[in-house]
């Protein structure tokens, strides 16, 4: 017996860690395709928790080589679609669909990495992880160049300035159980955000708008040549402002168009229940932390712990954050009611009402609130109190710590 113990605690748990060590190098080396494939078949924890991580990396990745195929670097403030892709010189035509394809993929790698995190369980781990290893291959060329790095990219979003070399290869996290909670809150986000986008299915809206563009671009070219043809003086061509913002107009005309429909009544509820579930997960999350005692480096600590970017963490952050997340799951669940300029006193909207049973949305009836009022209730009304706290907490940084929180 004392010889079976031996042969597993020499080889087998070297064995296992040396996997972990192998999986962590691949990432720098070959990237997150090729570690999500090599984790495909883990049972430890620890594997399991970094292929869940992968497949949530992977789902970004993937959106983010959906939009440089086609060069569209900006596409607007919904999160995955926020964040600036590298420029494409030879981008591929326009596809109306490519909103919808980028969520569908986004919703189905959630619920991958939510598969390895049930792996999980309660098992304990500790994953040693150097951020620096993690970069998206934007461009699909097999190696990380400029502006792929996982850093930058969290960075443009949150509106950090730019790490120096040494500065991100100093910022290594001890992942352990806890982060699981926040990793599964993250993907339960995301899959929300994703699920609501495609309950207003925007590619027919967008096909409109984007036809519509063609034309007018046209249309204008053919004055232009007129001009160069001696056929039209320039003056006849209506220039200004707005002619600067073509990009812009088009961008918003989109958006509106695609808002501006009957939204899938099944989607939004599934949306609602995303949204429920990562509040779940995030009191979970913050259960865990505030019950840990170890000194590693945390990716998000509790007051008596440091975190692994040096970011000083206010000692009431976990609970000023849950009262935020308690505050919109009443919202999500119908028992806090949203204003309304035009309802006074204890008159609200029931987002889990209207949520469940979605109207076809038109601005003008929503903005004099005709369309509104069979979701509207008498009961208690949200304020920001909650958001307001949060805010003066972080001093500025609400942005940066609303993205690392979720």
């Amino acid at each position: 017996m004392r010889r079976i113990i031996l042969f597993l605690s020499v080889f087998l748990i070297p064995l296992t860690a040396r996997a972990n060590d192998s999986a962590v190098e691949m990432l720098r080396t070959q990237g997150l395709a090729a570690t999500e494939a090599e984790l495909a078949s883990a049972s430890d924890p620890a594997d399991q928790f970094l292929l869940a991580g992968v497949r949530f990396l992977r789902a970004l990745e993937k959106t983010f080589q959906m939009r440089w195929k086609m060069g569209l670097q900006h596409m607007g403030p919904i999160p995955v679609l926020r964040i600036p892709v590298a420029e494409n010189p030879n981008p591929a035509p326009f596809d109306p669909a490519i909103a919808a394809e980028i969520f569908e993929v986004v919703v189905a790698d959630m619920q991958a990495a939510r598969a390895a995190l049930d792996a999980i369980g309660d098992a304990d781990f500790t994953l040693e992880l150097p951020l620096e290893n993690l970069w998206f291959d934007i461009n699909m060329n097999g190696q990380q160049d400029r502006g792929e790095a996982l850093l930058v990219s969290a960075g443009r979003l949150a509106g950090m300035r730019r790490l120096s070399t040494d500065e991100a290869q100093s910022i290594i996290v001890d992942f352990d159980r806890s982060d699981a909670d926040w990793l599964r809150a993250y993907t339960h986000l995301l899959s929300g955000i994703g699920t609501l986008v495609l309950a207003f299915d925007p590619t027919e809206p967008v096909r409109k708008i984007h036809a519509a563009e063609q034309t007018i671009r046209t249309m204008r070219q053919q004055a232009y040549d007129k001009v160069q043809a001696g056929e039209m003086d320039a003056t006849d061509i209506r220039t200004g402002p707005l002619h600067m913002m073509d990009k812009e107009i088009t961008l918003a005309a989109m958006y509106l168009a695609a808002i501006e429909q009957q939204p899938d009544a099944n989607r939004t509820r599934a949306a609602k229940d995303h949204f429920i579930a990562m509040v779940d997960a995030n009191t979970a999350f913050w259960t865990r932390v505030s019950a840990e005692t170890d000194a590693g480096r945390e990716w998000i600590p509790n007051a008596a712990q440091t975190s692994a970017f040096g970011i000083p963490l206010p000692d009431d952050a976990g609970e000023v954050w849950q009262g935020v997340l308690a505050d919109a799951q009443k919202v999500l669940k119908g028992e806090l009611l949203i204003p309304f300029w035009r309802f006074a006193g204890l008159n609200g909207i029931n987002i889990a009402k209207l949520m469940d049973d979605p109207p076809s949305i038109n601005f003008i009836g929503i903005l004099h609130g005709v369309d509104l009022l069979p979701y509207m209730e008498t009961g208690e009304v949200m304020t920001t109190q909650s958001w307001r706290q949060f805010s003066r907490m972080v001093q500025g940084d609400t942005v940066l710590f609303a993205l690392w929180f979720n």
